[in-house]
């Protein structure tokens, strides 16, 4: 019988104060040999058991349809089939025993899988609570993560036993130091009861949970500007650009994966509008580093830093019945696009159950400078009859009351996209201008969520550059850069990091760019231009 004990101390893994014998940690049964309860026999190598009948682990469905099958082990007789045909919904796994972590010690984690299913992730989730599938897939304050995973990976291992390694790191900062790991997927196939698909169903066997030390991590688990992190970070991804409309940037801050490990943050390097800051990582070797570079790109751009609060930001409108605003903000809705932009989302209430009805609604963001092009993200939150339409119209100070005087600048229907989903709108004013979302549903319906709302002003790039050789005219439109000269004129387009765009010859050239900042060097002069 396999057994799964944690025989090596601290002192000899990670040079920290040695482990007491209360300190060796156990993960029961991790092999899945020891007895099992309430199981059915199906004949065919398969058993099934209810969601308590695996000795040390624990099982639930969450709102998923999890079940629990005994099937052929990687090495002795048994392994744990995990099923959950739920198209969408998610299960959890976990191990009955606390296990006892150290702050800022390491442990790798090993276990071998075979079969289909979508992981959702595995971590080690403070023992004092049992996790939503949200928070087993991180980030979350309770919870210890391998960031070099992605959630939500579909893996097709097919019959092949495969051994799949996590590495995690307890910070330092932990509240916590007792943990139960999780394992959380969405759909698994379910077993055929005559064995005849065992090649795709998701069983996992043979798990090993150990101190570890690694003394080459330069990696961050997180950076945060002002004390807000910045959304979708991932430790191998080194370039952040963020786009503000505040010339004084807060404090930054990386927080290292190995709480050993040294972090400096560089001074800043100012070119035109951009801000660069440097964050040098070195490993506990003395050796190993590695570089993340922040860009802010500083905008006179009205940018609306997502949602931070419960408040509507200050001076927008929205209808109201009782009362009582129509639009609220959801927390932890929202759309991590990379940027420090909040953790909430915007809707429309549902009305309805007992709820004033709400069937139409809108939402106005006045008295906006020359502004040129609306960008926000939506996704359906319940799908339903829906129609959502952005209007404009000279500034007033009127509030809304009908759509009388109001001009049309696009309609959307349904269905939205399930995921966030980037929308453009051109607005084109040159004055002073109200912008209005306005919303036609069904009762009940919470038909959508936005975030991540930005409006770009009219553009202020176009004019005249003088080169070395001639007289250079740019102008910019929604995707598109173009320029005249009276001359061929050598030309290079790069990012404001330096990767090279588009490098050519010609006098009228017009390149198609995605929306962002460049840096166009002509004849051996640079300039920056913004492309909306």
């Amino acid at each position: 019988m396999k057994k799964l004990l944690f025989l090596l101390t601290l002192s000899t893994l990670i040079g920290v104060s040695s482990m007491q014998a209360a300190d060796v940690l156990t993960l029961g049964n991790a092999d899945f040999e020891t007895g099992w309860s309430a199981l059915t026999d199906h004949g065919s190598g398969l058993k099934s058991t209810t969601l308590t009948g695996v000795t040390g682990w624990t099982g639930d469905a969450g709102n998923g349809g999890l079940t629990i099958y005994q099937g052929p082990g990687h090495t002795g007789s048994n392994a744990a089939v995990l099923a959950n045909p739920h198209p969408s919904g998610g299960c959890r796994f976990y191990n009955n025993s606390v296990i006892t972590l150290t702050k800022g010690g390491q442990y790798k984690l090993t276990f071998y899988a075979r079969g289909t299913a979508t992981l959702v992730n595995v971590s080690l989730f403070q023992s004092g609570k049992k996790p939503k599938i949200g928070e087993v897939q991180g980030p979350n304050a309770g919870g210890v993560y391998d960031p070099s995973k992605t959630a939500n990976t579909l893996i097709n291992l097919g019959s092949t036993w495969t051994k799949m390694e996590y590495f995690f790191t307890v910070p330092v900062a932990s509240a916590y130091t007792d943990y139960k790991l999780y394992f959380a997927f969405f759909t698994s196939p379910t077993p055929a009861l005559d064995g005849s698909n065992l090649n795709d169903i998701f069983m996992i066997d043979d798990i090993t949970f150990e101190p570890f030390v690694d003394n080459t991590i330069a990696t961050l688990t997180e950076i945060t500007v002002g004390g807000k992190a910045i959304n979708n970070f991932n430790p191998n991804t080194t370039t952040y650009n963020i786009l503000t409309n505040n010339a004084t940037i807060p404090a930054i801050v990386g927080t290292p994966t190995d709480a050993t490990a040294t972090v400096v943050v560089g001074e800043p390097v100012q070119v035109d509008n951009t801000i660069a800051y440097e964050i040098e990582v070195t490993a506990a070797d003395g050796v190993t580093k590695k570089v993340y570079t922040v860009v802010f790109n500083v905008t006179n751009d009205v940018v609306l830093q997502g949602f931070t609060s419960d408040l509507l930001p200050a001076g927008w409108i929205s209808s109201q019945t009782s009362g009582n605003n129509d639009w609220m903000i959801d927390q932890n809705a929202n759309y991590n696009n990379g940027l420090y932009m909040g953790s909430y989302s915007v809707r429309i209430k549902g009305g309805g159950a007992g709820n004033p009805s709400i069937t139409s609604g809108w939402l106005m963001i006045p008295n906006l400078d020359l502004p040129d092009l609306l960008t926000f993200y939506m996704k359906t939150r319940v799908a339903g009859t829906s129609i959502f339409s952005i209007y404009k119209r000279p500034a007033s100070e009127a509030t809304f009351t009908d759509l009388t005087g109001w001009i049309l600048c696009e309609t959307l229907t349904e269905p939205f996209d399930a995921t966030f989903t980037e929308k453009s709108v051109s607005i084109n004013s040159n004055q002073l201008t109200d912008i209005l979302f306005y919303v036609e549903k069904e009762d009940e319906k919470i038909p959508f969520a936005l975030d991540d709302i930005r409006i770009t002003l009219k553009d202020t790039t176009t004019g005249n550059t003088q080169t070395s050789a001639s007289k250079v005219i740019f102008k910019t439109s929604k995707g598109l850069l173009s320029f005249e000269s009276p001359e061929h004129v050598n030309y290079a387009v790069r990012t404001l990091t330096g990767a090279t765009v588009k490098v050519g010859q010609g006098n009228h050239v017009s390149l198609r760019l995605p929306q962002g900042f460049y840096l166009v060097e002509i004849n051996g002069k640079t300039q920056k231009v913004v492309i909306p």
